[in-house]
């Protein structure tokens, strides 16, 4: 049944990306047989979104998608985001369009596409208004496909074919399985009706189709133009060429039979990749060989493959139960480390059809057939019995494979270990030229002689004469010795011509042309030249001058780099290793000339063991390199295109204040390229943040980002690895922001560009310009007023100082006969006070006059007494009486007081007056003790004025402090004198 829906959609605008790879259509992809390829794991912590992912598609500008559980994911190399579907429900299916530049999505009971609008967010277009309401009830969209019908969603309760403007209805007869698009043809599998073809607008069986009723056609792949390969859950592939069926009967097949297929995808034209429920990855040629098997154990998160995408780079991407994954099959480099649980490898060797690698933990062998095996697991590698510890060398000598070991020396005998000698730490094996079966062993502590005779190593003795490490030691014509040691230097030997010593010919320093005594490791090729790898380059021995010097062709060769290590082979290729860590070859050709092959490295960087390096070159398309977790193994013959182009992206731009996006750089396609409009920011937002990124996945944890603002910067920043850029208090003015990126393999991506602008602050803007003019007018009218004020200000001011000037003169003459006033005033003061100073003096002198006569009268009136008490005679004493009388009432006469207390206020201003009227109730003798008091007049003669002892008057003089209310830090005598 064929319903056709003729709604049509409303146009959209669509944004155009500029292109960001070029000629990547005709890269090609390519599989090892041997080793792991670098795998990398994206966890559902890494991308926040849901555990099991559906779909995977890559947009023509390399980003990639998902479909999700929790939504579409997008990553571009440094971000991931998430998009929710419209009604919430998982994404099942995803599918990019290069015609149409679209990125196509279903979910459940929902499909659609989006683009991007205006300022580049990604925008949800549903389709499911195209379709009559009976049909909209599908449940989940499990294939996407674009045909030459249109574009086709797929569900178990129909097809849905989109011409661009109306949705044909493909009703199923009973349920849809899963549907397929291949040479041209689109299939679909009908449970109950087996597998069916579209064709003008029906649905037909195919020859054979009965064959797939009740079984689940899980895949459908081209096998050539004629030949489909078709594969089910659990009977494996078959091969339909348009009129049979039959078994596809390789290799591969009973595998696919045994872990269940779910997922599948054309590698190249030889080369078919296959994802499992129960075992990860399987993927083989056209013939069913098995080349690679993948799964958990060698570095997957998961073995159920639900999805999976070859990528633009020939790169898998795989969509897991619980995870994404990258695989880098296209590499000659793949891995032999975690799963196969060696260690660290230090050294290998393939003889008598057997490979053997010598690592920290001993010495494993394998078959040579089984080691091409793309099954090749841990188990096929046994160790040597006898030979675990450290292994440093393996050698052929004579037809029989010596091991240098931590305990030794050991001759390998198939699967079993002999110990030659016990002696510690056996680096290698050195031949004495022109003394044939006579070798040096180079040991931890010294030299040892040995002969090889019988098919064995036998030690000889001590070579006296070096007594440290010989790990680097090489051995020349005419018994000369090169050995050279980080801390002792680099020395020139002879073994003398018993071979029983060795004697110091001469130890090379700075002064012999070095640039350092120690740190140098001596090297000698094929053509005879005796080299040294030193922190300024490789230094080559003069034999002439007997000293070293620069050598200008070496290091030529190696392009200036820091050589730490050089290795030769047979083929003369030289192998090196850097010290920045990083490896390379220089291949020679058929001229003589070398080419520098380092790029297919660039994944072993930091991975090489410090000081111990080792590249074993089995043959043209097997090399051995020894690594810190194992070995790496390389294929010199796959040759990759290292050097293509591709973009930096601007990911986002954010204003810093309100977090507003102005752009979402990330696009869905190559022609919906950036916003047209130059977004225009206000002043007070001129803060802003970019995020960047390169669209390029191999290692992108080392890729680095240069960038420019131009109109600000005026240079390019240094390469760093944060993706991220703020700019805080730009100025006003026109910008263009440019980002670029540089890869791991050192190629610079073309530069991605956002135009902007920052608008003037208010202060610059029209309106602030016009009020600035209005402003000037009234500042020139404010400034002319100004003027006229200020001339009738000083013409006024004029007038005032005039009348001020007339004040002042008016005020000066009164001044002046003040002045004169008071100066007659001071004068007559002056003299008052001289005569108030006359006065107290005559008051002074009086009361002093009082004071003597006193004491005079006192001192008669005690003879007196004396002379009355010595008399007997009565009329006399009676007498003397009567003078004695008369001397008490002289000495306590009040006229006297009277006359005193009038001279004592005329000059004291009514000092007795005022204190009296402060002090109502002192008595007449207090009054008389304070006039004393302020004529400072002492306590003794005090006592004589008023008759009493001088006991008297200090008890007078406390019971006038208690009248007065003084405290006890107050002098009675200040405080007399301040009334």
């Amino acid at each position: 049944m064929v319903i056709v829906a003729k709604n049509s959609i409303a146009s959209h605008r669509f944004l155009f990306f500029i292109l960001l790879f070029l000629g990547f259509s005709s890269l090609q992809a390519a599989v090892k047989r041997i080793g792991v390829p670098v795998i990398q794991n994206f966890e559902r912590s890494v991308y926040h979104a849901g555990t099991q992912n559906w779909g995977i598609a890559q947009g023509s500008n390399g980003v990639m998608y998902y479909g999700n559980n929790s939504g579409l994911l997008r990553y571009d190399g440094q971000f991931w985001n998430s998009f929710s579907s419209p009604n919430g429900s998982n994404i099942r299916s995803v599918f990019f369009s290069e015609e149409k530049q679209r990125l196509f999505v279903g979910a459940y009971n929902e499909f659609g596409y989006y683009i991007n609008d205006s300022i580049g967010h990604p925008e949800y277009i549903s389709l499911l208004p195209l379709i009559p309401e009976i049909h909209r009830q599908f449940g989940d969209v499990w294939k996407i496909h674009e045909t030459a019908h249109g574009v086709v969603f797929q569900s178990f309760e129909g097809m849905y074919i989109y011409d661009g403007q109306q949705i044909e209805v493909i009703v199923p007869r009973s349920t849809f399985h899963f549907s397929y698009y291949v040479n041209g043809v689109l299939y679909v599998h009908d449970r109950e009706n087996g597998l069916l073809e579209y064709r003008n607008g029906f649905l037909r069986k195919i020859p054979g189709s009965d064959f797939f009723i009740h079984l689940e056609v899980w895949t459908m792949l081209a096998l050539n133009n004629d030949e489909l390969l078709i594969g089910t859950a659990r009977d494996g592939l078959f091969v339909y060429d348009g009129l049979s069926l039959k078994p596809w009967e390789t290799p591969v097949n009973p595998l696919l039979k045994e872990y269940q297929i779910y997922s599948s995808s054309l590698i190249d034209d030889e080369h078919f990749a296959f994802g499992t429920i129960q075992n990860g990855l399987i993927i083989c040629n056209r013939q069913g060989d098995v080349i690679q098997m993948i799964n958990r154990e060698k570095g997957l998160q998961n073995n159920t493959i639900l999805s999976m995408c070859l990528d633009i780079d020939g790169n898998l991407w795989l969509g897991l139960d619980n995870g994404i994954d990258y695989v880098e099959i296209n590499s000659p480099i793949t891995l032999l480390q975690d799963f196969y649980d060696f260690g660290t490898g230090y050294t290998s060797i393939a003889f008598n059809d057997t490979l053997y690698l010598g690592t920290n933990q001993g010495l494993f062998y394998c078959k040579l057939s089984d080691f091409k095996k793309p099954n090749l697991s841990a188990a096929d590698f046994k160790m040597v019995k006898n030979t675990s510890g450290q292994v440093w060398s393996l050698q052929v000598i004579e037809g029989r494979l010596f091991c240098g070991h931590n305990n030794g020396s050991y001759l390998i005998d198939g699967d079993f270990g002999i110990q030659m000698n016990d002696i510690p730490g056996c680096w290698a094996y050195h031949a004495v030229k022109g003394h044939n079966n006579w070798y040096l062993e180079g040991t931890y502590d010294g030299v040892e002689l040995c002969r090889f005779e019988e098919g064995v190593m036998k030690h000889v003795a001590n070579v006296p004469g070096v007594d440290y490490s010989c790990q680097e030691m090489e051995v020349v014509d005419d018994r000369y010795v090169w050995i050279s040691h980080a801390f002792n230097g680099v020395k020139l030997f002879r073994l003398t011509p018993a071979l029983d010593s060795l004697v110091l010919v001469k130890q090379f320093t700075a002064d012999d042309g070095l640039p350092a005594s120690y740190l140098n490791k001596v090297k000698r090729m094929a053509s005879g030249d005796v080299l040294l790898t030193t922190d300024d380059g490789i230094y080559q021995y003069n034999p002439v001058k007997d000293n070293f010097f620069r050598s200008a062709y070496y290091n030529k060769l190696f392009q200036e780099q820091d050589i730490q290590f050089i290795q030769e082979d047979q083929h003369m290729n030289i192998w090196y290793v850097t010290r920045n860590n990083e490896g390379g070859v220089l291949r020679l050709l058929e001229d003589g000339t070398y080419s520098n092959v380092s790029f297919p490295f660039n994944k072993l960087k930091g991975r090489f063991i410090g000081s111990f390096f080792h590249f074993n070159v089995i043959d043209d398309t097997n090399v051995l390199i020894a690594l810190e977790k194992g070995y790496a193994h390389y294929n010199p013959k796959m040759i990759m295109d290292y050097r293509r182009g591709y973009h930096a992206a601007i990911h986002s731009v954010a204003l810093l204040g309100s977090g507003e996006v102005l752009y979402n750089g990330v696009l869905f396609g190559q022609d919906t390229g950036p916003v047209d409009d130059t977004p225009q920011i206000a002043y007070r937002e001129n803060s802003l943040r970019f995020t960047f990124s390169a669209l390029f996945y191999e290692g992108n944890s080392e890729t680095l980002f240069s960038y420019q603002l131009e109109g600000f910067d005026e240079d390019w920043s240094d390469w760093q690895t944060p993706a991220l850029k703020e700019y805080t208090n730009l100025p006003d003015g026109d910008f263009i922001f440019r980002v670029r990126s540089r890869n791991k393999y050192d190629v610079i991506s073309e530069a991605e560009a956002f135009h902007f602008t920052i608008l003037p602050p208010w202060y610059k803007s029209t309106g602030a310009i016009i009020g600035y003019f209005i402003l000037f007018l009234f500042f020139i009218w404010f400034w002319i007023y100004l003027f006229l004020k200020r001339v009738e200000k000083s013409r006024l001011k004029e007038q005032a100082i005039q009348k001020k000037k007339y004040q002042e003169r008016e005020e000066k003459l009164k001044r002046d006969a003040l002045e004169a006033e008071k100066e007659i005033i001071r004068l007559r003061n002056d003299k008052l006070r001289a005569e108030m100073i006359h006065k107290d003096k005559e008051l002074a002198n009086s009361a002093m006059n009082l004071v003597q006569k006193n004491k005079q009268l006192n001192k008669m009136k005690a003879e007196l007494k004396k002379i009355q008490s010595e008399i007997r005679e009565e009329l006399v004493k009676s007498r003397i009486g009567m003078m004695i009388r008369k001397i008490e009432k002289e000495t306590s006469n009040d006229e006297s007081w009277s006359v005193f207390e009038t001279n004592f206020e005329q000059v004291h201003e009514d000092f007795l007056k005022r204190l009296r009227e402060k002090h109502p109730n002192i008595t007449p003798k207090e009054l008389k003790l304070s006039a004393y008091l302020r004529m400072n007049i002492s306590s003794k003669e005090i006592a004589a004025l008023m008759n009493i002892t001088t006991r008297g008057v200090e008890i007078s003089r406390y019971r006038l402090r208690k009248k007065f209310d003084l405290d006890r830090a107050q002098n009675l005598i200040d405080y007399i004198l301040s009334i």
